[in-house]
């Protein structure tokens, strides 16, 4: 609601006040929209007097916080919009999140697009450096099993399994399988 009275109204009415932006990005940054966050929080620090811009900047800072593009690609994932949240898990990696959570994010994104080629690169530049981490794994079986090869899918859920016994998808996905 807050968003809708700040954009359908406060900003209807004077698109230059810049406490509307400031309090619209921090609408955002707490529905964990980075994106729109950004976007929001720079036009307040354009139109707050230098005196005042300290405040948005810092939370200007947060929306560079790669935990933040990480949430954001989970949730644009889950609701199928592949294409966004490989962006956000992109954004995520320049901001410097770790290189498997990106990888696991992405390569799902990725599997989502049936992008099969880049997802296949991702995944295997990420095994190399992280060969333990279990998402890796599932997310390969899953790049495996949506390419028909159900023996590859089998070893990659059960290495899944292996690394992480108490995580149900893998073996959900293991018991689905033909």
């Amino acid at each position: 609601n807050a968003e809708k009275v700040l954009l359908d109204h406060v900003l209807q009415l004077d698109p230059n006040l810049p406490i509307a932006y400031l309090n619209l990005g921090l609408v955002y940054l707490r529905a964990d929209r980075p994106d729109l966050a950004e976007t929001a929080l720079q036009r307040a620090v354009e139109l707050l007097p230098s005196d005042q811009a300290a405040s948005a900047a810092n939370y200007l800072e947060q929306t560079r916080e790669p935990d933040r593009w990480l949430r954001l690609g989970d949730l644009l994932l889950a609701n199928g919009q592949y294409q966004q949240a490989a962006q956000a898990y992109d954004q995520a990696g320049i901001y410097g999140a770790e290189q498997a959570d990106v990888a696991a994010g992405l390569s799902a994104a990725l599997i989502g697009l049936e992008d099969y080629e880049t997802a296949y690169t991702v995944l295997d530049q990420a095994l190399q450096n992280a060969p333990e981490d279990p998402r890796l794994y599932y997310n390969a079986g899953l790049l495996a099993q949506a390419q028909g090869d159900t023996e590859q899918a089998r070893s990659l859920f059960a290495k899944a399994i292996e690394l992480a016994p108490d995580w149900e998808l893998p073996q959900q996905a293991l018991e689905g399988l033909p």
